[in-house]
């Protein structure tokens, strides 16, 4: 027993070693400290399995744990770690994935701690001169020996200290200040890229890009689902069909939010839950979700989506424009039944197709002209008139008349707010040519006058030196006794005092040059 109090006490040479390297890594940022920087976690790809469409993500992050690990046993220097790029619409998993991304560098010793330190794009851009480099190195060293995740990273270049903040990043990702750091940037692809174009210095640091897809219904009641048996409650199939059906609505409508709309669902069924047990308080209920309860739900989140938009979705549009506009949006198409003919509700794009509409708007014209000629073709008019004058068919409802009538006066706002906004752009474009055009006036103007100042400098340097050369040769014809300096003066020099004068003709007697 006193051998093991002796013990310890002793302080060990593994014991210091430990401290010291906990210094240098607290104070450089980095280091190779796995067990002294939080609670590891036995599989940290373990959260990514509670998301959907995680596979490719997973996939990726998987390969490169595998490539430090082969090459420790190698013997082998680890190949760059670089940065990363989180591509994909809210609610995806990018945060999650960012956590995980923190548990497998530290566990491999590639960053000093698992933390992950979170911001955007807007708050790392300050509102006055000297403000955002502050506020970009402050957020750095929070992040030191860990992880930066960078929500809306595209807010980086916007506004008037945005590209000070982008290149203070720019310069700070290879400063050895902040070696162990793991900057990752997540937005929509197209903003993502265009950020990337406006910098190429930071297009350069990014090492990995992880593509984050958009969830579809199944995905949506998959997770549904799996909540409910953690929470133990029960779901019938009745249940899942409404459930599915809901989602399918939801996804088509604008904001759409992925894992936290599918979360808002499930709080709002929890509470419909919570409202029909306590007013049916004497019935035996069950721990169980039934259709009443998911129907509520999704009425709710539809209902507040549609009273928001106010109009015609703009993701219903891009959905009904056709199969290929689709494909070119969203890409793969996620799985889930098809929508119910005859709907009318409101409904909205992707992330993906919000992002091409504004490109695409044109298109959309010509295609919404294209329908209206097809309807007149077909009810035997010239096309000329207005969609509107085709008459009414027979049988057709007073209810299904006026939402056709809706439909119809939408489409032609659609149409008036595409072309005024055609309008704008050209009005816009035209106002840069003219500002560029005077700005090269300006310059090409300004390049002139520099020439001539720079002609008139070098024409006065040539008569000084001139002027030099004379008044040496005076000097050496030695006329003026007291050694006074000589000026031009009519047709010839005349020294300081006055009483001395040689003329042109005189020197270019004696030296062969004219004055």
């Amino acid at each position: 027993e006193p051998a093991l109090q002796l013990h310890a006490k002793e302080i060990l040479p593994e014991d210091i070693k430990t401290a010291m390297d906990a210094m240098v890594a607290a104070r450089l940022g980095s280091g190779l400290l796995p067990s002294d920087s939080g609670t590891p976690s036995s599989d940290p790809f373990a959260p990514l399995d509670e998301l959907c469409r995680m596979e490719s993500v997973k996939r990726k992050l998987q390969e490169l744990q595998n490539a430090y690990i082969v090459a420790k046993q190698d013997g082998e220097e680890p190949p760059p770690l670089g940065h990363f790029l989180f591509v994909g619409s809210p609610g995806t998993g990018k945060t999650t994935v960012a956590r995980a991304l923190a548990d497998v560098l530290c566990g491999l010793g590639l960053i000093s701690r698992r933390h992950v330190e979170e911001t955007s794009g807007l708050e790392m851009t300050g509102q006055y001169v000297g403000q955002t480099k502050e506020k970009v190195h402050g957020l750095l060293a929070k992040a030191k020996g860990g992880v930066l995740f960078i929500d809306e990273a595209y807010t980086l270049g916007q506004g008037q200290f945005g590209s000070e903040a982008c290149d203070t990043l720019v310069a700070a990702m290879t400063d050895p200040r902040y070696a162990g750091l793991v900057v990752v940037a997540a937005g929509y692809r197209r903003d993502i890229d265009d950020m990337l174009r406006a910098n190429s210095g930071l297009k350069s640091r990014f090492s990995h890009t992880l593509e984050f897809p958009d969830w579809g219904p199944e995905d949506c009641v998959r997770f549904f689902k799996r909540t409910a048996r953690a929470k133990s409650l029960g779901l019938d199939e009745a249940a899942c069909a409404a459930l599915e059906r809901g989602f399918a609505e939801l996804v088509l409508l604008d904001g759409w939010g992925n894992a936290r709309d599918v979360i808002k669902v499930w709080q709002a069924t929890t509470r419909a839950r919570a409202s029909r047990v306590v007013a049916r308080a004497e019935e035996a209920c069950g721990k169980a979700l039934v259709v009443a309860d998911v129907a509520t739900a999704i009425e709710e989140l539809i209902r507040g989506r549609t009273m928001a938009e106010g109009t015609v979705s703009g993701r219903r549009r891009a959905a009904e424009s056709g199969p290929s506009a689709r494909a070119a949006d969203r890409g793969p198409a996620p799985s889930g039944p098809p929508m119910p003919e005859g709907r009318t509700r409101d409904a909205a794009p992707t992330p993906a197709e919000m992002e091409v509409q504004a490109d695409a708007s044109s298109e959309k014209t010509e295609t919404a002209l294209a329908a209206e000629e097809v309807v007149c073709n077909e009810a035997g008019g010239d096309g000329d008139g207005d969609s509107r004058a085709v008459g009414r068919d027979p049988g057709v409802s007073d209810e299904d008349w006026a939402e056709i009538q809706m439909a119809k006066e939408e489409e032609q706002r659609y149409a008036e707010r595409v072309r005024q906004e055609e309008e704008e752009r050209k009005r816009l474009e035209a106002e840069l040519a003219e500002a560029l055009r005077q700005k090269q006036l300006a310059r090409e103007a300004y390049e002139a006058r520099m020439r001539e100042i720079q002609r008139q400098k070098e024409e006065a340097e040539r008569r000084l030196r001139e002027e030099q050369r004379i008044k040496e040769r005076l000097r050496k014809i030695g006329n003026c006794p007291m050694g006074f300096a000589w000026y031009k003066q009519g047709g010839g020099w005349r020294c300081g005092g006055g009483s001395h004068f040689v003329s042109d003709a005189e020197l270019h007697r004696s030296f062969g040059f004219d004055a």
